[in-house]
């Protein structure tokens, strides 16, 4: 299973929907490359920001790999999702406004696309930026990793 993590919660509901959008988007490509996954933004409304944290931390649990969305560094949900994947050596792909993926390596020698050391899956740093003529090779790319690693 593929866990999504990015930002959803925003004071602003405009920006809050453009958030679920994504993640919704997201849900949408992956699955229809094959994958299971499990998207935040699917959870039932009402609960407490605690009770959706640790019932997607649970889930993260049980993931193989993590696609984070663009924003996720602002986002105080998606950080911690984000180190946790790391210190549970869960590998974590970045989509980019789907226009590039960005691969981590377990010795941070590749960057993100912000030029910011990156670690985690053990890929070929000289493979860190590969850019994807579209949103399907991205999906594609993620998919044939996850099944060469499973």
């Amino acid at each position: 299973m593929i866990y999504i993590s990015g930002p959803i919660t925003n004071a602003d509901p405009k920006a809050q929907d453009a958030n679920l959008h994504e993640f919704n988007a997201a849900a949408d490509k992956l699955r229809a490359a094959g994958l299971e996954v499990f998207n935040p933004a699917e959870q039932p409304p009402g609960l407490t920001y605690a009770q959706y944290m640790r019932t997607d931390i649970l889930a993260l649990l049980e993931c193989k790999a993590m696609v984070q969305l663009p924003g996720w560094r602002e986002s105080r949900g998606a950080t911690i999702e984000h180190n946790i994947a790391v210190a549970l050596d869960i590998p974590v792909r970045f989509f980019n406004d789907w226009e590039e993926l960005t691969v981590q390596t377990t010795h941070g020698q590749a960057e993100d696309h912000n030029g910011d050391p990156i670690c985690c899956c053990g890929w070929d740093p000289a493979r860190a930026l590969i850019p994807a003529t579209s949103q399907v090779v991205a999906v594609r790319m993620i998919t044939q990793h996850i099944k060469a690693t499973s």
